[in-house]
C-alpha cells in the first residue's frame, strides 16, 4: 500500500543581511576582452552590415574592442546586452566609449542606447560624433516593470549615399546602480502531496525586501531539514544558487514516513547572515 506524505512549506527560518550594494559594472564582457557569447546578440535593423565582431583595430583599452562595419548606404544595426534580475524601477547609469573613424556629419551616427522603464535615451545626439577619436557617453535609464534593462551599440549610417564603409568601434561598456542584496529564501511551489519515499523536487529563490528576485554575490549552498515530523529527509537534499543566480531547484528529495512533513531551507554555505 503506498503511504501518502502531505508537505507543509515553513516560514523562514533565515533572513540574510538586509543592506545595498553598489555594483562596479553589471556588463558581462564590458571590453570584449573574451570571445562574445550569448551575453552580446547582434541585431540588424535596414540595410547590409558587413562585419560586426570584436577585433583589434582600435581599442580604447585592452586588446579588444567591437567593431561594426555598414555595408551599405542605409546600414543601420547594433549589438545588445540585456540585464535581468535587476528591481524593478531602479535607476543605472549606463556609459561606454565609441569612435567613429571619418565624416560623422553625414554618414555615421555611433550611439550607446538604453532601454527599460522609460523611453529608450541615446547618445550622443544625432550629428554628435566627433572624427578619429574616442569619446565616453551616458545616458540614465531605469529598469522595466520585469527588472530588464536593454544596453544596445549602435550604428545608424542615416544619410543615403552613394559612398559606403561607414564603421563605429565601441569599447568598456559600463551600467552602474544600487542594486538590493538578498534579504531572505522562499520556496516556490512545490508538491503538497506526494508518496514516501517517492522523490520530489523543491526550487528556493532568493528575494530582496520587496520580494523581487535578487542574485546572490556568491555561490550560496541550501540545505533541506525537517521542520516537523516523524520521518527523515533522503535523496538530494542541498544544492547551490550560483553566483548572479537567483534560485536553485533540488531534484531526488525524498521522505520516508507518512503523515505531514514541514520543511525547512538553510543556507550552509555561501552569503553571511545575521
Amino acid at each position: 500500500m503506498k503511504r501518502s506524505i502531505h508537505v507543509l512549506i515553513s516560514a523562514l527560518c533565515f533572513t540574510l543581511a538586509a543592506s545595498t550594494q553598489v555594483y562596479a559594472n553589471l556588463v558581462t564582457n564590458p571590453g570584449f576582452e573574451d570571445a562574445v557569447g550569448s551575453e552580446w546578440t547582434w541585431h540588424s535593423v535596414t540595410g547590409t552590415v558587413l562585419s560586426h565582431a570584436r577585433d583589434t583595430v582600435s581599442p580604447h583599452s585592452g586588446s579588444y574592442e567591437y567593431h561594426i562595419n555598414g555595408g551599405d548606404p542605409i546600414a543601420k544595426g547594433y549589438v545588445e546586452q540585456v540585464l535581468s534580475g535587476l528591481p524593478p524601477g531602479a535607476t543605472y547609469t549606463i556609459s561606454g566609449w565609441v569612435y567613429v573613424t571619418f565624416r560623422p556629419a553625414d554618414r555615421n551616427w555611433a550611439y550607446i542606447e538604453a532601454a527599460g522603464g522609460g523611453d529608450a535615451v541615446q547618445a550622443p545626439a544625432k550629428g554628435g560624433n566627433a572624427t578619429a577619436t574616442w569619446e565616453q557617453w551616458s545616458v540614465s535609464q531605469t529598469s522595466d516593470g520585469t527588472g530588464n534593462l536593454y544596453i544596445r551599440l549602435y550604428l545608424d549610417h542615416y544619410v543615403g549615399t552613394s559612398a559606403k564603409n561607414n564603421s563605429a568601434y565601441f569599447d568598456d561598456i559600463v551600467v552602474e546602480g544600487v542594486t538590493a542584496v538578498p534579504t531572505k529564501l522562499v520556496y516556490t511551489p512545490v508538491p503538497t502531496n506526494g508518496v514516501a519515499s517517492a522523490p520530489f523536487s523543491v526550487t528556493v529563490q532568493a528575494q530582496d525586501a520587496s520580494g523581487h528576485p535578487a542574485s546572490v554575490t556568491n555561490n550560496t549552498t541550501v540545505t533541506l531539514s525537517v521542520g516537523s515530523g516523524s520521518g527523515s529527509l533522503g535523496g538530494t537534499i542541498s544544492g547551490d544558487i550560483v553566483t548572479g543566480d537567483t534560485s536553485v531547484t533540488i531534484s531526488g528529495v525524498t521522505y520516508d514516513s507518512a503523515g505531514t512533513l514541514t520543511l525547512r531551507a538553510t543556507p550552509t554555505a555561501g552569503m553571511t547572515f545575521r
